[in-house]
């Protein structure tokens, strides 16, 4: 990506994901004002860093790290974590097809916040482990198969990269990194 704005701006952004004040102020306003790339990297950054702030929330509460042998529900919970990176990862290598830029953006956009959501299930399910459980380990494989997860399918220059080859190869002439240097269009309502 020959234009890439880097990681900065999506950190500088990330806060007003993460603490929402009012309508000028998170995920619809950043969506539709600051390039694409950016919105999708400052999204990614706080499903990386949330599951983080979950797990300081379950020590707080003061919940055993745990010391029974394995059961059926632990196994279930860890199979569930292993099937959403999985299931991430087979997402992640959907072929791109764009007929303009637009579409390129949105369909990039979208397989990204299917990928990031099933990569995060790990921690999710382990997060409900927790109460179920009443044991502090069960989170601890979520949460580090989750973050692994969501490493590979980072919106990264190799991965914006990447899905351009996939366009070009598909006959388009349309341009992804273009596409993301500009801000998603409004939503609009059915």
């Amino acid at each position: 990506m020959t234009r890439d704005p880097g990681w900065r701006e999506a950190m500088r952004r990330l806060p007003t994901l993460l603490i929402p004040l009012g309508r000028e102020i998170g995920i619809s306003h950043l969506r539709t004002r600051v390039p694409a790339i950016i919105y999708v990297r400052a999204v990614f950054l706080s499903f990386v860093f949330l599951p983080y702030v979950f797990g300081a929330f379950l020590l707080l509460l003061g919940f055993p790290l745990g010391g029974a042998p394995f059961e059926p529900i632990e196994v279930g919970l860890a199979a569930a974590g292993l099937g959403g990176a999985v299931a991430a990862a087979r997402t992640r290598s959907r072929e791109l097809r764009a007929d303009d830029a637009t579409q390129a953006a949105d369909r990039y956009v979208s397989l990204f916040f299917l990928a990031a959501a099933l990569a995060s299930a790990g921690a999710m399910f382990g997060f409900v482990g927790v109460f179920i459980t009443e044991e502090l380990w069960v989170y601890l494989p979520g949460l580090i198969g989750s973050t692994l997860a969501l490493v590979w399918v980072a919106p990264t220059i190799r991965d914006v990269e990447r899905r351009q080859r996939q366009i070009s190869l598909g006959g388009s002439m349309v341009s992804l990194v273009d596409a993301l240097l500009d801000p998603l269009p409004p939503r609009t309502k059915p």
